[in-house]
């Protein structure tokens, strides 16, 4: 078991290293989710479209970015 408190650190950096189909999309998810509702604002960059579904659920914004973006 690993017991970490990101809020103990010199700053909230997080590294998510694992072998592909661990469950690391999931942790990552579910910990974003989390701390959302602990009153966390967050801002995802999200170049594989991974995160729309989460960000439309909680009802945040998706901006798109590059040369197809409308801003």
């Amino acid at each position: 078991m690993v017991v970490w408190d990101r809020w103990a650190a010199d700053t909230y950096d997080t590294v998510v290293l694992a072998r592909s189909g661990s469950g690391k999309s999931y942790f990552c998810k579910l910990d974003l989710l989390r701390s959302l509702y602990s009153g966390v604002t967050a801002a995802v960059i999200d170049p594989e479209d991974e995160y729309t579904r989460l960000t439309t659920a909680v009802g945040g914004i998706v901006t798109l970015l590059g040369a197809q973006a409308s801003i």
